[in-house]
């Protein structure tokens, strides 16, 4: 199974550890994540520890991770896509969800082949 980062990664964002400066002067080193077309997501401090990932929603999987699984895999595995997201909403209440846990078993399919 592939990780949150992993996911994210392969829809086309990006991490890049960067100097900051916070409010109070204190410098440092923090994490920041871009959108694909280069607009900065979010960013968080090594001090934080916390990952930044697009926030799991259909809005967000539509727009970046099944494009991603047509064009890199095809037809197929989209059609796949949809049979194995419409299946798992029966079990899950949330299609989001439901949606992100089916790409993940077409991209562990795909790439396990």
């Amino acid at each position: 199974m592939i990780t949150d980062k992993e996911f994210w990664e392969r829809c086309g964002f990006i991490y890049k550890d960067e100097p900051f400066t916070n409010d109070s002067g204190h410098k440092g080193i923090g994490r920041t994540f871009y959108y694909p077309n280069g607009e900065v997501q979010g960013y968080s401090t090594r001090a934080e520890g916390l990952p930044i990932y697009p926030t799991l929603d259909l809005n967000n999987l539509f727009k970046y991770a099944v494009p991603i699984v047509h064009n890199k895999l095809g037809d197929k595995a989209c059609y796949d896509l949809m049979c194995e997201w419409v299946q798992d909403i029966i079990f899950d209440n949330d299609p989001a969800l439901a949606l992100y846990r089916a790409i993940c078993e077409v991209i562990n399919a795909e790439t396990n082949q």
